[in-house]
């Protein structure tokens, strides 16, 4: 069975803007979480590879959720999968220039999309490995600004 990475909307069914309650209700209770006082900041669902849920912490709603996960079965709709190798030609073939590969001030690099949503501007940023031409991060999260501005500010 493959786990669904939707652009702009969420992993496995977790999606940005849910509660902590709604969460758990799709995914179940976490393997660990971490709070900040009483307020869940971040969540997660793997014992093995990386599904982390993040909330904001002002407002309890998922704001950042990030997937590394091995087994090529974490993917997008149009079969783009995590740690398949060939797969970052067909995301950039899917998106063409909506892709923006993106070289941050540390030298690590990602491609980029943004979308809008009923909650803001979402960005989904792929981690790569471009000597084998795959993808193995998944990251989506809420964006101020623009599509190019650096992680680090």
């Amino acid at each position: 069975a493959k786990t669904l990475i939707r652009e702009g909307v969420g992993v496995a069914g977790a999606e940005l803007g849910m509660t902590v309650a709604q969460v758990e209700a799709r995914l179940g209770k976490p393997e660990r979480q971490n709070k900040a006082g009483d307020q869940v900041v971040f969540m997660s669902f793997r014992k093995t590879g990386i599904f982390g849920v993040y909330f904001n912490p002002e407002t309890g709603r998922v704001r950042m959720i990030i997937a590394s996960v091995e087994d090529q079965t974490w993917c997008t709709s149009f079969d783009v999968c995590l740690y398949r190798e060939g797969d970052l030609a067909k995301l950039k073939a899917h998106h063409g220039t909506k892709l923006l590969r993106f070289v941050d001030r540390d030298g690590s690099i990602t491609y980029r999309l943004l979308t809008q949503s009923a909650g803001g501007q979402v960005m989904t940023e792929y981690t790569p490995v471009e000597d084998r031409n795959g993808i193995v991060q998944a990251a989506i999260l809420y964006w101020q600004g623009p599509i190019d501005r650096s992680g680090f500010e």
